[in-house]
């Protein structure tokens, strides 16, 4: 309980540090940067404590305080890790999981779900006046099974598709990975069309009403479902992106703003003025 506790610890410490950066470069004058692969980043971090701390759960109920006897711990443990290493290959080669830390973690949280159940069903014999330590276990070692499954099978459907080069926003923009959505425009997004419909500003925050519109059996848009991310203003610290998800039995649509146009607009129309010749194509302002 000591080393998975200080595990944790050491997890929230990584994940405090690293959020922090703006902070701490305000107090102290440093420049920390945030990678630009946030996701990629946090996981190779966060990946091995996950895994130490599977393991633990996996065998803590099996060992003896100051008397374990070994032979007897790996007797009791070789059935989950049979179960867990075929749970782990099949998974992978259904869901064409190939990086080896997100394998590993596999077979970790595996273990720590079917090594609590063997537990439980063996040695506690089902009874539930016993059970909650091995019921709270599964439940954790589900858990992370569910958030590894749903972090490796992200797939970005964001791709712009727009008439503007996003990367001239900066270096953080990708037009892999971002769509830019003028008001009422309506553009393809993987199976969707999506519509910025309009924004809400309240105290401290300004939210977007983005609808999601899908094909119906006419071959005619309609409204499938509308998301709402939203900006938290921070003037000192800087402003703060907060997601909204649609959630589905089978997928997840995450939605979040990256860049936005915070102020609004002027109603001065400025002329502009453009030589061009018969088949030629310009650019107005929106």
């Amino acid at each position: 309980m000591f080393i998975a506790s200080l595990i944790l610890l050491v997890s929230a410490f990584q994940i405090s540090f690293s959020t922090s950066f703006p902070v701490i470069n305000k107090i102290f004058g440093t420049d920390f940067a945030p990678s630009a692969e946030r996701i990629q980043y946090y996981n190779s971090w966060q990946a091995p404590f996950a895994i130490l701390i599977s393991f633990l759960v996996a065998i803590g109920q099996f060992l003896k305080y100051t008397k374990t006897d070994m032979k007897t711990f790996w007797k009791n443990l070789v059935i989950s890790i049979g179960i867990s290493l075929i749970i782990t290959v099949s998974t992978a080669l259904a869901l064409g999981m190939n990086h080896p830390l997100y394998i590993l973690m596999l077979f970790a949280t595996s273990l720590a779900a079917t090594a609590n159940l063997d537990f439980w069903l063996r040695m506690l014999n089902g009874k539930m006046k016993s059970s909650a330590a091995s019921i709270a276990h599964i439940g954790f070692g589900l858990l992370m099974l569910g958030v590894l499954i749903s972090t490796s099978q992200s797939e970005i459907i964001s791709t712009n598709s727009s008439l503007y080069d996003i990367s001239m926003l900066g270096e953080d923009f990708d037009n892999n990975e971002n769509i830019l959505l003028m008001q009422n425009d309506t553009l393809i997004m993987g199976e969707y069309f999506v519509t910025y419909v309009d924004k809400t500003v309240e105290p401290g925050s300004i939210s977007y009403q983005v609808e999601y519109l899908a094909l119906n059996e006419e071959s005619k848009l309609e409204k499938a479902f509308t998301l709402n991310p939203y900006l938290q203003l921070n003037p000192r610290m800087g402003n703060v992106a907060e997601p909204d998800t649609k959630h589905f039995l089978h997928k997840d649509i995450y939605t979040h703003i990256t860049y936005a146009e915070l102020e609004k607009p002027s109603d001065e129309i400025k002329s502009v003025e453009h030589s061009i010749g018969m088949g030629d194509t310009i650019f107005t302002q929106n």
